[in-house]
């Protein structure tokens, strides 16, 4: 699709469709805000009870004249831009580090006269394809921890620093390769095969998750049920 001459209008069609989209579904959400009363959502949670997780020490609150649990905001911002901040950098030179790689093992395989024009120069493109959705996996259970120890006191906080710890490590975990293929590499058709690849595992991978092993372990549950009896 480089090399195609309406490549440029298909960039302009989808940056025209992602505006739009953008503006209608903010539109839309704040119809729903307004509909279901949620307007002032997060002044009144504030207020509101602290989520369960959250810890601190006990003191009467200077707006409501209460007992509530107090924890430090600095002691907060401490943990996330010394602590969280540095483990998420760490983990995404993770992710570099398989990219170069991959792409190291794929020179060598152009390289080597048996592997030239054959299925196995594919191979580490594959391989690092399938390495995509494990390092996710695995930062999802790095972000939820790191974020239950920042302690939040609201669940807006909570879900807010933890959405903004997914969403950077999966958008560079899942596009670096593209963009650092075209923009620093400039090799065409090392990125169109790279492409080729993350669309064809990734919608196997999904429908295997989303179906095959649901179904499986429903059979599996059936099966020892009929075992059982």
């Amino acid at each position: 699709i480089g090399m195609s001459p309406y490549a440029v209008m298909y960039a302009i069609m989808l940056c025209v469709w992602m505006s739009l989209y953008l503006v209608m579904w903010t539109r839309y959400c704040n119809f729903l805000r307004v509909r279901w009363g949620v307007m002032d959502f997060d002044d009144r949670e504030i207020l509101a009870e602290p989520r369960e997780g959250f810890t601190g020490k006990r003191r009467k609150s200077p707006i409501t004249g209460k007992e509530e649990i107090h924890s430090r905001g600095s002691k907060r911002f401490i943990k996330m831009y010394l602590v969280s901040l540095p483990v998420t950098a760490a983990c995404l030179y993770i992710c570099f580090l398989a990219l170069t790689a991959s792409i190291a093992m794929q020179d060598y395989c152009q390289e080597v006269y048996i592997c030239r024009e054959t299925p196995l120069s594919r191979f580490p493109s594959i391989l690092y394809s399938c390495t995509i959705p494990v390092l996710g996996h695995v930062y999802r259970c790095v972000a939820q921890t790191l974020t239950e120890w920042e302690n939040h006191k609201t669940h807006s906080q909570h879900r807010d620093s933890l959405i903004i710890k997914l969403t950077c490590f999966h958008f560079i975990n899942n596009y670096l390769s593209l963009f650092y293929i075209f923009f620093w590499l400039r090799d065409l058709p090392r990125l169109k095969q790279y492409l080729q690849t993350l669309m064809i595992l990734s919608q196997l991978i999904s429908t295997t998750a989303e179906i095959a092993l649901p179904y499986l372990a429903a059979k599996y549950a059936l099966f020892k049920a009929n075992v059982m009896k």
